[in-house]
């Protein structure tokens, strides 16, 4: 054992013989060293559940005399805490997540070593925040040998983004996702009034079969088969989609061509639909005031940066997470959440009533909100349909707080339909 540490996170190889080195990315080991990620799956089980455990008491900290839970509540019925990335726990749309897992990993191999010294090779400034802190409190002396940020590969747009105050992130999302979805107000099709033979179908516009979509028949990967087994049995469906940009619908415009040689194809035993079909002007001011109103509730959270210390640690995982926090609640994405909220509340309160309703089961934001919508307007049978298998750090299935909470008033089935 070495009293220096080492953590790598540039390209080039380590020369350095006589330290213990641990690579941040990267499953390669040789001599003295080390995979991080390799570390992390030898022990997946333990570190899966210590950010699962956190995440699912997060929610629950106190702030201004209650949880965040509650200071976030929308109305007795749901929070806005449950549309958040936090919950969500996707490592594809938030790749903090990862990072936090290697840092709650990084703690137990440095309390183990007992190391006096760490360096830090990287140009990743919130890395530095963290690993620096982490050292003071640990009594390990800290050096970060930063590295030149490479910025080639970041697109100007992005940047400039970035660099804007939240209010103005939030209202440049607000115009962008007007602007862009207001298109499919031209789509939008009369549900099918609700009978025992009709079933709601909720997913994303995507993932079609091209040979399906060019004669156009509507054919979805994510669904494969159900909707014709369903369809076998007697029963008509009333689709609504929200649209991903894909090879088959490469914009709006495409997409809408596509949905309406849907409905035409099919002759009204089915409907197809677009969730944005149900904007307007009045919902858009709706989303606007309730952001304005969640956005100053954010603000004012002056000292949330000390409940991201984790409990029995010395780690504090705010200067990885800031960015997700203010995106989620005085950002682009809280911007984004509302719409999904105020879009199926406007939908499912303008269709008439479903007795059942299925929709695919990720744990996204826009399932909870449907979820939410669902019962708010005393539908039926709200069934999750599990479309795939589920991978070991996709923690966006592992949930406990949602489930268990009174707040949610979450009332659905759930299924497995996975293609062998």
């Amino acid at each position: 054992m070495n009293d220096k540490f080492i953590l790598w996170d540039i390209i080039a190889k380590p020369e350095d013989e006589f330290s213990d080195i641990y690579l941040w990315d990267g499953y390669s080991e040789i001599a003295n060293v080390k995979s991080l990620f390799k570390y992390l799956d030898s022990n997946g089980e333990k570190y899966r559940e210590k950010y699962i455990s956190w995440i699912d008491t997060f929610g629950q900290r106190k702030v201004k005399n209650q949880s965040l839970v509650k200071y976030f509540s929308l109305d007795q019925k749901t929070s806005f805490w449950w549309l958040s990335s936090f919950v969500e726990k996707s490592p594809w749309k938030t790749p903090s997540i990862i990072d936090a897992i290697r840092l709650i990993a990084l703690e137990d191999i440095l309390v183990k070593g007992s190391y006096s010294s760490f360096e830090l090779v990287s140009s990743n400034k919130r890395l530095h925040k963290v690993i620096s802190l982490l050292c003071k409190r640990l009594n390990i002396i800290y050096k970060w040998e930063k590295i030149k940020t490479d910025t080639e590969n970041i697109r100007l747009i992005k940047i400039i983004f970035r660099k804007l105050p939240y209010f103005l992130q939030c209202l440049t999302t607000l115009i962008i996702l007007t602007k862009k979805n207001w298109i499919f107000k031209k789509s939008k099709q009369p549900v099918k009034e609700s009978n025992k033979k009709t079933i709601f179908f909720c997913s994303q516009f995507a993932h079609l079969s091209s040979k399906s979509a060019a004669s156009g028949q509507f054919y979805s990967h994510l669904w494969e088969t159900l909707p014709e087994l369903v369809i076998e049995k007697g029963y008509k469906i009333n689709f609504i989609h929200h649209y991903l940009k894909s090879n088959e619908a490469k914009n709006p415009k495409e997409a809408n061509i596509l949905l309406n040689n849907f409905n035409k194809a099919e002759k009204n035993d089915n409907m197809h639909s677009f969730l944005f079909s149900f904007l307007s002007i009045t919902l858009v001011f709706q989303v606007f005031k309730d952001s304005l109103i969640l956005y100053l509730k954010g603000l004012m959270l002056f000292n949330i940066r000390h409940h991201f210390k984790l409990d029995n640690s010395n780690l504090n995982l705010w200067p990885i997470m800031k960015e997700n926090w203010y995106s989620d609640f005085c950002g682009s994405n809280l911007i984004s959440n509302i719409f999904w909220l105020r879009l199926f509340e406007t939908a499912l309160a303008e269709i008439p009533y479903q007795s059942y309703g299925l929709y695919l089961n990720e744990n996204q934001s826009w399932e909870r909100a449907l979820i939410y919508a669902w019962n708010k307007n005393k539908h039926g049978h709200l069934i999750a349909v599990q479309h795939s298998t589920v991978r070991f750090w996709d923690l966006r299935y592992f949930e406990k707080s949602y489930i268990n909470s009174n707040i949610s008033n979450l009332k659905t089935l759930y299924f497995s339909f996975v293609k062998y």
